[in-house]
């Protein structure tokens, strides 16, 4: 009897393959007179593959690992087979190879391969450039400094914003220093003595500057329309700018006790609206009312009736303005002598103009017929003399 057993085993993963084959022979043998047993040891045989070599041609497959701060950007070519010192058929495993970069850029470091899984373990960077004074480098090329920045050395470096406050967008670019920044209207520069942007500084509330070139302090900052600069005078420092006060007219005809139920007193008339009627008691800046006086009366100033009194209120920034003040009554006598002096003295220059305008008259009389008389004169001498030339011709010819 015999009996024979083979048996074979394969394994495959996908690093290795690896194939092992054991046979096993087992041979019996049996007879009357003797027995014989035969035995064979097995035999094995292991046979190993070489690691799968890195594939380049996909760098987005899960085999691709990424080191920190590695990046794919700006290799060139993708897929990287034949690029730089990378094999084009692939990256054997235990190797490292280096490869290529787009213009401007250099790989700075090297990409791995390890049965099969491929690392980068770098980048693609910027090869400085030596930008000019006013430009800085994006990407491979020297731009200029974009408006609202400068830049006052030459090499790779960024432009440097100017000072928080200034104009983002004055118009200009590639600035050169900080002399270039403008303020934006609602702040004023704070320069050295060459010219350089230390900060823009915040004018007061409601205020900007016109003109931002020549803009040194704050008195650059001028009050928006409506609001009044405190303090008023342009050669001191701008304190605020606030808004007009208004102006307490109650308040004012009490202190000048010039209204009431009086005759010689004025009355409130269009005021009223002002101090009744619930009215807080104020007017508005740059706002008037007039007082009057009863029929047949005008205001008067003490005892001075031919002077003319103006009973108009006007309020300016809290003050009232008026002719009016506590000696102002309504009196008569204003009312009816001015009329009458007026008529007397319109009178008076009529025959003043009609007396002068007939002297005018008979002065240009006179001197006509003065005129006259010489001309007759000058008429008669030269008749006479012709009539003597006549006779002395006659005496001749005899």
């Amino acid at each position: 009897t015999e009996a024979t057993t083979t048996t074979t085993t394969t394994t495959t993963t996908t690093e290795a393959t690896t194939t092992t084959t054991t046979t096993t022979t087992t041979t019996e043998a049996t007879t009357t007179t003797n027995t014989t047993t035969t035995t064979t040891e097995p035999t094995t045989t292991t046979t190993t593959a070489m690691p799968a070599p890195c594939d380049l041609s996909n760098l987005t497959a899960p085999s691709v690992t990424l080191a920190p701060n590695a990046s794919l950007e700006y290799l060139r070519p993708e897929p990287l087979t034949g690029s730089g010192d990378c094999p084009a058929e692939g990256l054997p495993s235990g190797s490292t190879c280096r490869p290529e970069c787009v213009d401007g850029y250099s790989f700075n470091g090297s990409l791995s391969c390890e049965l099969g899984n491929l690392t980068v373990e770098s980048r693609c960077e910027l090869i400085p450039l030596d930008c000019q004074v006013g430009l800085e480098q994006r990407g491979p090329s020297c731009w200029n400094c974009p408006g609202g920045s400068f830049k006052s050395e030459r090499g790779p470096g960024q432009c440097i914003a100017c000072p928080a406050g200034s104009d983002p967008n004055p118009g200009w670019a590639g600035g050169t220093s900080s002399r270039a920044c403008v303020c934006n209207t609602t702040s004023y520069a704070d320069r050295t003595a060459s010219g350089e942007l230390l900060s823009c500084v915040a004018c007061p509330n409601a205020s900007s500057v016109a003109n931002q070139v020549g803009s040194w302090n704050v008195n650059d900052c001028g009050c928006d329309e409506g609001f009044l600069r405190e303090v008023e005078d342009l050669g001191q420092r701008l304190i605020e700018c606030r808004l007009p006060r208004p102006c307490d007219v109650r308040l004012w005809l009490q202190l000048n006790n010039l209204t009431g139920a009086e005759a010689f007193k004025l009355q409130l008339s269009n005021c009223a609206r002002y101090v009744n009627n619930g009215s807080d008691g104020t007017m508005p800046h740059l706002s008037e009312c007039r007082l009057s006086c009863p029929s047949g009366t005008s205001p008067q100033q003490q005892a001075d009736f031919f002077k003319a009194v103006n009973p108009t209120l006007t309020c300016e920034d809290g003050e009232i303005i008026s002719e009016l003040t506590a000696t102002t009554w309504c009196s008569e006598s204003s009312f009816e002598i001015p009329p009458l002096i007026f008529l007397a003295t319109a009178t008076l220059a009529s025959l003043v103009a009609g007396c002068r305008m007939e002297m005018r008259q008979m002065n240009f009389e006179q001197q006509c017929s003065k005129a006259l008389r010489l001309r007759h004169y000058k008429d008669a001498q030269g008749g006479r003399a012709s009539i003597m030339s006549m006779a002395n011709s006659k005496c001749k010819v005899a």
